[in-house]
């Protein structure tokens, strides 16, 4: 028996109207927590655009790889993917749109680790290829002293009998006691990892998967919007009301920082951090990633003595407190002290852009301590407690 469809606009109709009475997100939700497992349209052109990327990295010496780095390499042209921001075409469309993607609360290129052979593909400084930070970020200093900051591995190393060093290539010779303690760290590292004398390869870093998919990434995506359908922020009574919205609106991303201003269009002239002059400004960045953030969240950790707490983004912050060993008074107390740090850091950032006031990180820390006792001893119950540095 042959059934017929005698108008098709009508089967259609049909189908739209039932399913726009569910939310989108329940609609494509796999079909084992009820949903009805379509993929979105955001999601699948999410995972092509990153399947670009994943060409660039794997597709060493290809004529349209030489052809894109030739167009918009340089110098300083260019972190994750070059980007000559001069230009305008596809190639700065998918590279922006990519620098905007994040999975899991991290952003997309956390996820390609490279594996070293000979160590001529890799690039020291801008690479992740050992540990779970770029090294232009654990060492800042030694950085901003490099000659070539796009140099490869086997460019910044050097050969010391069966040890590896760092090579001569600074701007500037390390002198300072920190850019001292810095290259030693680089040296003991480097001491302790084996090159294997083969080609350099690309890992998609995924818990229980180093195999990079369209169908991969979709999923990473997807479970990570289900997941993030809940918040962490929780609202401290003891702070004031703008010092919690701030904190609400950085977990969304919703502060206005300078790639956030630039994706709503507004003309700025540069994305560049105002505190550090070293990266774009984006909410991870201001707050955790700046080296002038770094040095207040270190002496705040001192000074509540949570040397053994590290977050590098906003939901390790959002995360943090319940490993504190204590009352629930004391978690309380820390978690206040954290979100009045973030608006301080935000305030000094603000002052720089809009004042010309260059901030100091003794001031700022000197800030959240005087606010963090007023309001302790004003807004709260645990007027007993005691302010020491």
């Amino acid at each position: 028996m042959v059934f017929m469809v005698v108008n098709h606009d009508d089967v259609v109709d049909g189908v739209r109207s039932c399913c726009i009475e569910y939310d989108d997100d329940v609609l494509t939700l796999p079909k084992d927590e009820g949903g009805l497992g379509i993929s979105k349209l955001s999601d699948v052109n999410s995972s092509l655009l990153l399947k670009w990327a994943w060409r660039f990295k794997i597709q060493q010496g290809s004529l349209w790889r030489n052809v894109i780095e030739a167009i918009h390499g340089g110098r300083n042209m260019w972190m994750f993917l070059p980007l000559n921001r001069s230009l305008t075409g596809c190639w700065k469309n998918l590279v922006s749109s990519i620098n905007q993607m994040q999975i899991g609360g991290k952003q997309v290129e956390w996820y390609f680790k490279g594996k070293p052979g000979d160590g001529v593909y890799l690039r020291f400084w801008k690479d992740r290829w050992l540990g779970d930070t770029l090294f232009k970020d654990r060492w800042p200093r030694l950085y901003s002293l490099e000659s070539n900051k796009n140099c490869s591995i086997s460019d910044r190393i050097s050969h010391s009998g069966t040890a590896f060093l760092l090579g001569p290539g600074w701007n500037v010779w390390p002198s300072t006691v920190e850019e001292i303690s810095e290259m030693n760290d680089v040296n003991y590292m480097l001491n302790n990892i084996r090159f294997v004398g083969s080609k350099d390869v690309w890992k998609w870093d995924e818990e229980g998967s180093n195999h990079f998919s369209v169908a991969n990434v979709k999923r990473m995506i997807r479970l990570d919007r289900n997941n993030n359908m809940t918040h962490l922020f929780k609202w401290e009574s003891w702070i004031p009301l703008k010092i919690n919205i701030h904190l609400w609106r950085a977990e969304m991303g919703r502060i206005p920082t300078r790639l956030a201003l630039q994706r709503r269009q507004i003309v700025i002239s540069s994305t560049i951090c105002v505190l550090c002059d070293v990266n774009d400004e984006d909410c991870n960045h201001i707050f955790f990633h700046c080296g002038f953030a770094f040095g207040v969240w270190s002496i705040i950790r001192r000074w509540c003595k949570l040397d053994y707490v590290s977050f590098d983004d906003m939901e390790g912050l959002l995360k943090f407190y319940k490993h504190i060993q204590g009352p629930k008074w004391a978690k309380k107390l820390i978690r206040g002290i954290v979100m009045t740090t973030c608006w301080a850091i935000w305030n000094a950032r603000n002052k720089k852009v809009f004042d010309n006031v260059s901030p100091k990180v003794q001031e700022v820390v000197a800030l959240v301590k005087s606010l963090s006792f007023l309001w302790i001893k004003n807004r709260s119950k645990f007027k007993s407690v005691l302010w020491k540095d």
